[in-house]
């Protein structure tokens, strides 16, 4: 498969795909010179040592991740769909437009600018710190292993997102596969291909298309704008 490489906007303020890491060894530097992959990997060690302390292993240990792996690739498409892809709206004389929306609103406007790519450290860490709070004072030792996978799918998630956005590959075809997915969904149609890390989303809710019969959106770029339409 060939991968796209669209330099995109004209505009000199945009990123540009030749700014972004070309190697594996720069790719990983720079994905760890960055939070969320940091607080992730912290997560993932923390989920994984109090799953080892507690002992006691039953078969929840292997229901509980299966369920989530399973869930996995609609949960990141309803959370693509309704939380980053929010449309701002007014309610009661209230102006809604979360700022997750907000940011994701940027990420689509500057593709390349890969730091746009990660989850806010800030909700990132609370969102850790609830997930572990959460097992340490359960009485089923299971939920660090359910918290163990989460976070373990969560980080693949920002590695394979990260990917999205840089000029490095791996040569898998599977990564291929997703790398090119996602940048249809931001150079073609931002209303197909919302899955990244998993495409069963998109498979199971009709937004998988053939590229050759989806047109391309005026708004890919700048997503809500009536006036591009």
């Amino acid at each position: 498969m060939k991968l796209e490489h669209p330099d995109g906007d004209d505009s000199a303020s945009l990123a540009l795909a030749r700014d972004t890491p070309s190697s594996f060894k720069e790719a990983v530097s720079v994905f760890f010179s960055h939070w969320s992959p940091r607080l992730l990997t912290l997560g993932l060690a923390a989920a994984c040592v109090g799953r080892l302390e507690q002992g006691a292993w039953s078969a929840a240990d292997a229901l509980g991740p299966a369920a989530v792996l399973a869930s996995w690739p609609v949960l990141e498409w309803l959370i693509h769909v309704h939380l980053l892809h929010f449309r701002p709206r007014t309610v009661l004389g209230l102006h809604i437009d979360p700022l997750n929306a907000r940011r994701h609103r940027a990420h689509h406007l500057d593709p390349w600018r890969f730091e746009r790519a990660f989850i806010p450290a800030s909700s990132l860490a609370l969102a850790q710190l609830l997930l572990l709070s959460i097992a340490a004072i359960s009485p089923w030792p299971a939920l660090w292993s359910i918290a163990a996978v989460i976070t373990a799918l969560g980080l693949h998630y920002e590695w394979v997102h990260y990917l999205c956005h840089i000029r490095y590959c791996p040569r898998s075809q599977r990564y291929r596969t997703l790398v090119q997915n996602h940048r249809r969904h931001h150079f073609k149609n931002e209303k197909y291909w919302l899955g990244v890390s998993m495409l069963g989303g998109d498979l199971l809710l009709g937004t998988s298309a053939d590229p050759e019969e989806v047109q391309h959106s005026a708004t890919v770029r700048r997503l809500h704008d009536e006036r591009a339409a």
